[in-house]
């Protein structure tokens, strides 16, 4: 089996995949805290003194290249782990990227374009096939990568929480209708990122005792 990593950009620009590093990692070091400028460049001048010579033999091979990124068309499904088979469902949506299944067996959706969907196995063959609309985002917020849903018996009604662009959202079904009509803005108040990517809040989770945690990403990963 071939082995590649990938070889990331290193500036100041958003990092970026350039092409593999057709080589192998010799040595990786963790250091429990955040080196300051000074003990970063004397790790680098051990290392350099402890692989003196290196560098001229990998050099000389002339294997050592980048190999250029080229795009491939993947496989419908990509199993990881023998044993696992996937089947898609019967459904047609678009810009899905977090799922998750609420006490009652139904499975609910988000979309990236801020739409939220509950998807029912009505007929018990296992594989969701009734699909119904539970929020319609009309604006109120832009590029939403996390979800979790409310615990159970939540005050404010069943619904989930959505980390987004410039904030945390609660989307609730407070009359129990089965279509979200509450919106409220739980959390804000961080620097915008300037990027195209219009991504920061990644993503967010309840912890058993009912506080909420979410993460913020990061510009520039080079310079974190």
């Amino acid at each position: 089996m071939e082995r590649r990593r990938a070889l990331l950009s290193n500036d100041s620009a958003v990092p970026c995949a350039t092409g593999f590093l057709d080589g192998d990692i010799a040595e990786l070091l963790v250091d429990s805290r955040v080196l300051c400028p000074d003990e970063i460049a004397t790790v680098e001048r051990q290392l350099a003194a402890k692989r003196a010579g290196w560098q001229d033999a990998l050099d000389r091979q002339s294997r050592l290249q980048r190999v250029p990124l080229a795009p491939v068309k993947p496989a419908p499904v990509q199993l990881l782990v023998p044993g696992f088979s996937a089947r898609p469902l019967p459904v047609e949506l678009r810009n899905v990227n977090n799922l998750r299944f609420r006490e009652d067996g139904t499975l609910v959706a988000l979309g990236y374009d801020g739409n939220v969907w509950l998807l029912d196995d009505r007929d018990g063959d296992a594989l969701e096939e009734s699909v119904r609309p539970f929020f319609t985002n009309r604006g109120t917020f832009e590029a939403p990568i996390g979800m979790a849903l409310t615990p159970p018996g939540f005050a404010r009604g069943p619904g989930l929480f959505v980390a987004c662009k410039g904030r945390v959202m609660l989307l609730a079904d407070r009359d129990g209708d089965g279509i979200a009509e509450h919106e409220e803005v739980i959390a804000s108040g961080w620097a915008p990122l300037t990027q195209t990517h219009n991504v920061d809040a990644l993503g967010v989770a309840v912890a058993p005792d009912g506080r909420l945690f979410f993460e913020l990403g990061t510009a520039d990963c080079t310079n974190a």
